[in-house]
């Protein structure tokens, strides 16, 4: 399947690309030496009282000509030289009265032979710039803008930065498919980077769980690849504002070094920060193609996306703090006329609600008042692109607000297109089962009417009707039973409190309710091709992993060996995916199970059944006999995950991958157990981790 999404990849990237920026946004410096005559000294022509002299003047017109014609003598810039002055006049609704090549000829004919100086000469013949005039104007021209183009560039290059890395992942997953065994995966020189720079923490060895100042929590640590792709990042974005600058005294534009300085820096700093916004838009959407190519979790991406808001901002900040320093220098009351045009007042307004945006994102506040970050988040967002189209609306770069519309308009379309493909939006709706089932909630749905391809790994967005219908919450599909999808989650705060609460008041705690599947989504890791599956699952976690040990048992290699451990407070958690672990207990190779029970009010499970079920005969012999094999798995106690793991490394015969889902401190402890013991097997050892972490 990924082959076929790599024409989809190249198309996304360069279609980026095109629309981030232009090549050139302004002509070549030396028309724009030659224009600037006629727009800073239009008097200085016979007949002529305003800037449209170049328009309709036959000496302004021919003196543009010879200019252009002796300066710009490249046959390449003598079209974007034209359209330079071609556009000045639409803008000034007047219309060019001469050809170049008239314009040129008499000029030609006509041309003066003194020095002139248009500063104080009225001129009634064509003339040519002297070498001294355009000399000193050429080097302040080119300082200005050709900041404008650098800036560009730097702005895809922040774009480019991010895309590197998605294709070397991208690659990697093709030769991954392509060659799985190859002793590439395990060299030397792989292994320790991966040890060292891939799997762990940055620092530490949290990453689930969030990290605290004073007791407060600030967010995740990202892994040590995140922080070196984190840090790249900023160091690229930092270097954009300060290089490539040419500031010097007497600048015929500005005429002070220090307005050049803070002139500059605000425009450099502004469009690199418009370079960020497409990126930003895409990392954090749902419908993320980059997703599936890149193997990338949802996490990674949020990561990266909100990091990226956080540059944006800090250039958006720069270049407010360079433009008001620009503003002040021409002075006071000056720069107290700048609120008069619009384009000012909507890019204050665009940085103050970006501000906001970073406020109320931050992980704390995300995290304790999800339902209102998410109204208010989208509020924000919609009114800083709004603030962003009027601020470019006059001053240009509008396809970066055009990308980044049309990205989330894709977005939101597809999400649309996901609800209507599973049977949501109809006057009937979707019809589901909603249980609680000890710690969590089971919805059982019927199949879409189009074509579902069950994996490992999948989730859907689950919207109530019911409750707060705007709102949805992401589950994870279980299994396929008796035709119907059984999607689980753990009831946190926010809806799926809310939807717990009314199922704990209803008849045997069950209800059919009325609801709106999206989906599906998810990634999953190819199982099937490691000698050994170590699925480590904690809590409800365990649902997650059962399709993948479904996946691994029935696509599995000869001589595959799937283990399972599995720590859970509740027996009903047990006796719940009890028909489960039986299927995967029975028949040729069945798997290795370790369930381990951390409460100390645990009920035999048979005990259990028969308080469950009634009759002798409510089981097969055979499901009798996988029930005792289920009992003989349980022990008593929590269990050692680490020597679990460096056991699994060290017998394991050749590649293993080890698969996580469950509470935040079992991840990070897996993750740092697999980072410490990862060059001590004989095989390549990867390490996955399902998490449900989404916000």
């Amino acid at each position: 399947m990924l082959q076929h999404r790599l024409p989809l990849l190249c198309s996304v990237v360069f279609a980026l690309l095109a629309c981030v920026a232009e090549a050139t946004r302004y002509g070549p410096v030396c028309a724009e030496v030659c224009q600037s005559t006629f727009y800073y000294y239009p008097t200085a022509y016979d007949n002529c009282t305003d800037g449209t002299c170049i328009c309709s003047s036959r000496v302004a017109t021919s003196s543009y000509a010879l200019c252009i014609d002796h300066y710009c003598g490249r046959k390449r810039d003598i079209k974007p030289a034209l359209k330079i002055v071609t556009e000045y006049c639409e803008d000034y609704l007047v219309e060019l009265a001469y050809s170049y090549d008239d314009a040129l000829a008499y000029g030609k004919e006509h041309m003066s032979n003194e020095i002139v100086d248009v500063t104080t000469q009225v001129m009634t013949v064509p003339f040519l710039l002297s070498e001294e005039y355009y000399s000193t104007n050429y080097r302040s021209y080119k300082t200005y803008y050709e900041n404008f183009d650098s800036s560009e560039y730097m702005g895809i290059g922040i774009t480019a930065y991010f895309v590197m890395f998605m294709l070397l992942a991208c690659a990697r997953q093709i030769l991954i498919k392509l060659f799985p065994r190859s002793v590439l995966w395990h060299n030397r020189f792989v292994t320790k980077f991966r040890k060292y720079f891939v799997i762990p923490a940055f620092f530490g060895t949290k990453h689930a769980i969030p990290s605290k100042l004073l007791g407060v929590p600030l967010g995740l640590m990202p892994t040590s690849y995140e922080a070196l792709v984190l840090a790249g990042f900023f160091s690229i974005s930092i270097i954009f504002c300060f290089v490539h600058y040419d500031i010097f005294d007497n600048d015929t534009i500005f005429g002070d070094r220090r307005m050049l300085l803070s002139r500059v820096l605000a425009d450099r700093t502004g469009i690199v920060s418009f370079g960020h916004l497409p990126l930003l838009y895409i990392f954090g959407g749902r419908n993320n193609i980059f997703r599936y190519i890149t193997g990338w979790s949802m996490q990674t991406f949020m990561l990266y996306h909100r990091w990226i808001a956080r540059s944006m901002f800090l250039h958006a900040v720069l270049h407010s703090v360079g433009y008001t320093a620009y503003g002040l220098l021409y002075g006071a009351p000056t720069f107290a006329t700048f609120f008069y045009d619009a384009y000012f007042r909507w890019g204050v307004a665009a940085t103050v609600i970006a501000g906001f945006v970073l406020i109320q994102a931050t992980y704390v506040l995300r995290h304790r008042w999800y339902e209102i970050f998410l109204i208010l988040h989208i509020l924000f967002v919609i009114m800083f692109t709004v603030s962003l189209w009027y601020h470019c609306d006059i001053l240009g770069y509008m396809e970066y607000v055009y990308a980044s519309i049309a990205i989330w308009a894709f977005d939101r379309a597809v999400r649309l297109l996901r609800l209507v493909m599973y049977g949501s939006i109809t006057p009937s709706g979707t019809k589901a089962k909603a249980s609680i089932v000890g710690e969590m909630i089971e919805l059982s749905i019927d199949p879409p009417k189009v074509p579902w391809h069950i994996r490992p790994g999948q989730y859907a967005y689950i919207y109530f009707a019911k409750f707060k219908f705007w709102e949805s919450h992401p589950f994870s599909l279980f299994e396929v039973r008796d035709g119907r999808h059984i999607y689980v989650a753990k009831p946190k705060e926010g809806i799926t409190k809310m939807v717990y609460n009314y199922l704990q008041k209803q008849p045997e705690k069950s209800a059919v309710i009325r609801l709106g599947v999206e989906g599906p989504y998810g990634h999953h890791f190819a199982v099937e091709t490691f000698d050994t599956v170590l699925l480590i699952g904690g809590g409800v976690g365990i649902t997650a992993l059962m399709m993948y040990a479904v996946r691994a048992r029935k696509l599995r290699a000869t001589g595959q060996h799937v283990i399972i451990y599995w720590a859970t407070r509740h027996e009903t958690n047990i006796t719940y995916v009890r028909q489960a672990l039986s299927d995967l207990l029975s028949g040729e190779n069945p798997i290795e199970l370790h369930i381990y029970v951390t409460s100390k009010q645990y009920n035999h499970l048979k005990e259990t059944e028969k308080n469950s079920v009634s009759g002798e005969d409510s089981h097969s012999e055979s499901e009798k006999i996988n029930l005792d094999v289920i009992e003989s798995s349980v022990t008593y106690g929590r269990p050692d995950f680490e020597t679990i793991i460096e056991k699994s490394i060290l017998e394991s015969s050749g590649s293993l991958i080890v698969a996580v889902c469950g509470p935040e401190p079992i991840n990070d402890i897996c993750r740092a157990a697999v980072a410490v013991n990862l060059d001590k097997g004989r095989g390549r050892v990867e390490y996955f981790e399902e998490t449900g972490m989404w916000a």
